[in-house]
């Protein structure tokens, strides 16, 4: 699940920031997010009289769109990992057994009893999955996805607008901040490795910070991505403003400032879940849902 999860977050950024060419101005996507995008911003620049500004402004809108989803999906995090604690007790059942399962496969001596093996490691994912439905406490990892595929296409269109502006054409021979906007910035791309890097620890560092979030192998394998992540994102999006003009890195340096606030605001709003200490007991029995 860790190596799928992980192709899953590459494959996405690679469809909308490689899938269509800067040069294109037709098609769906085209129509659809990035002329309006470049003629949106364009607007912008005729009140604000700065292309600098406007794309600051035009970020802040994009990401305010975007805020509610992802508060709701900290929120959602928040009552799952509440969930879980009840779950807990039924998931260390199932889980134990799955283990012990692992180990008997490493020590079969012949295909059929592997075959076995499988079988009853399958049906103890299906109970799994049943406890995860009963008690509304199913892993983050696609409910994570679902806030990066609503933004993704608007962003997406943004970036394209800034790769090769149209409507917004004029921004290719303007200034912000003594950096010219058409052109490479260095300071830019350190600004954008150092910002993205310090989100990544902002983002591990609270994940590490929930009590609940080391409770399943599902959740541990998604720490173990966001361990990657932390390198992958910046070096990612540094290279991309290597390629491109300042512009982008505008646009990229403000996105990662707005995307720290969002999760320290997160944070604030829906704090990770501390469970109350419990009290075990031999007497105690736990049932498992019934198939």
């Amino acid at each position: 699940m860790k190596k799928y999860l992980f192709c899953i977050y590459t494959l996405i950024l690679v469809i909308f920031l490689t899938g269509c060419s800067s040069n294109d101005t037709d098609g769906f996507f085209y129509n659809t997010f990035t002329k309006n995008m470049d003629m949106f911003l364009s607007n912008i620049n005729i009140y604000v009289k700065s292309w600098g500004i406007s794309i600051i402004i035009i970020t802040l809108i994009v990401k305010g769109i975007i805020l509610p989803f992802m508060l709701k999906n900290y929120k959602k995090q928040r009552t799952s990992s509440i969930n879980m604690e009840k779950a807990k007790p039924e998931l260390d059942l199932v889980q134990n057994k799955i283990k012990k399962l692992s180990e008997d496969q490493k020590r079969a001596l012949n295909n059929d009893e592997r075959m076995k093996i499988r079988i009853e490691q399958t049906e103890l994912q299906k109970e799994l999955f049943k406890i995860y439905k009963k008690y509304d406490c199913s892993p983050a990892i696609f409910g994570n996805l679902i806030p990066i595929l609503i933004q993704a296409p608007f962003i997406s269109g943004l970036y394209f607008t800034l790769q090769n502006p149209i409507y917004s054409k004029d921004i290719l021979d303007s200034s912000f901040l003594s950096i010219s906007l058409g052109e490479k910035s260095y300071i830019l791309l350190i600004l954008v490795f150092v910002i993205y890097m310090i989100v990544g620890k902002i983002s591990q560092s609270m994940m590490q910070s929930n009590p609940m979030s080391q409770n399943t192998p599902e959740a541990e394998r998604i720490q173990n991505v966001s361990k990657n992540m932390v390198w992958i994102t910046p070096i990612m999006l540094t290279f991309l403003t290597y390629t491109s003009i300042a512009a982008i890195g505008i646009y990229f340096v403000v996105s990662g400032i707005l995307v720290a606030f969002q999760i320290l605001l997160g944070r604030k709003l829906y704090p990770p879940y501390v469970p109350k200490p419990v009290k075990t007991s031999n007497k105690q029995k736990t049932k498992l849902v019934k198939r």
